[in-house]
């Protein structure tokens, strides 16, 4: 049996969508540059997930390959990792937000 997709298929895919995520990133840093908003938000924002998928697809390959793939430890690190990644990038949605909402939009109003 053939497999649908192989493994340097998908490498090269998400190799071009880190790619694409740095180029994304570059121009919505000069655009919100451009309207005087902050450049790293932006950058972070519109093309950071791209380039993280690609970062965590390689992370995750690397773990799988050294532990294994059928492993309950294997399962344990990749999903800890992923947790732990997620929980950043939500910390870190938070506070762009909290230093980019407006004091009316926040509930803060006397």
């Amino acid at each position: 049996m053939q497999e649908l997709v192989t493994r340097a298929q998908a490498d090269t895919l998400f190799t071009v969508m880190a790619v694409l995520g740095l180029i994304t990133g570059a121009v919505a840093a000069w655009l919100a540059r451009r309207r005087g908003s902050s450049a790293l938000a932006a950058a972070a924002l519109w093309g950071g997930p791209l380039v993280l998928t690609g970062v965590l697809w390689r992370v995750y390959n690397a773990i799988t390959d050294g532990i294994g793939l059928d492993s309950v430890a294997n399962l344990a690190l990749n999903t800890g990792l992923f947790l732990l990644v997620g929980l950043v990038c939500g910390l870190g949605w938070t506070y762009v937000l909290s230093k980019h909402t407006p004091e009316s939009a926040a509930g803060t109003e006397d």
